[in-house]
């Protein structure tokens, strides 16, 4: 279906976009995501993602392959 494909389009976007060293918040906002997992072979996190006032990412816990990071929104 095309919700599906629409779906799908942004996370492969969002992972773009941090490969390459951007961030945008704005599908974690949409998706009401409280945590994201990062594959560490992606690269580090990009710059800027523990500041601004809409999903702002805070390091929880981190291993050898996967960084756990929690989604902030607004005043959390």
């Amino acid at each position: 279906p095309r919700a599906i494909a629409e779906t799908r389009a942004v996370q492969v976007r969002f992972w773009e976009l941090w490969r390459r060293g951007s961030f945008d918040p704005e599908p974690l906002v949409a998706w009401k995501a409280r945590y994201l997992v990062a594959d560490r072979l992606d690269g580090p996190p990009p710059a800027g993602v523990g500041t601004g006032s809409r999903g702002r990412l805070r390091k929880l816990l981190e291993n050898r392959e996967y960084t756990l990071f929690e989604v902030a929104r607004g005043n959390d």
